[in-house]
């Protein structure tokens, strides 16, 4: 993915994480049914987990404009990376 992408998907999951955190806060403070709060607790960690999972995720680096992106093959299979808006 490129830069771009991966910025907006740490985004994404920033504000799911900080609405799952003040959901589970939120329930803690209340008396709750515990599989809402089970639930709530899941949002919490997935949304955290997609978080980590994007800190070790790499891009690919923008080349300059005329020159043609490098390719990477994975097993038999070549990928080259297109930008767009």
């Amino acid at each position: 993915m490129s830069e771009g992408t991966k910025g907006l998907l740490e985004i994404k999951y920033d504000v799911l994480y900080e609405g799952a955190d003040l959901k589970v806060n939120e329930l803690l403070e209340n008396e709750c049914d515990s599989q809402e709060y089970s639930d709530a607790l899941n949002r919490l960690i997935s949304a955290d987990n997609k978080c980590k999972l994007l800190n070790k995720i790499e891009v690919w680096q923008r080349t300059s404009s005329r020159k043609a992106p490098e390719s990477i093959s994975i097993g038999d299979i070549k990928v080259t990376p297109f930008f767009n808006c």
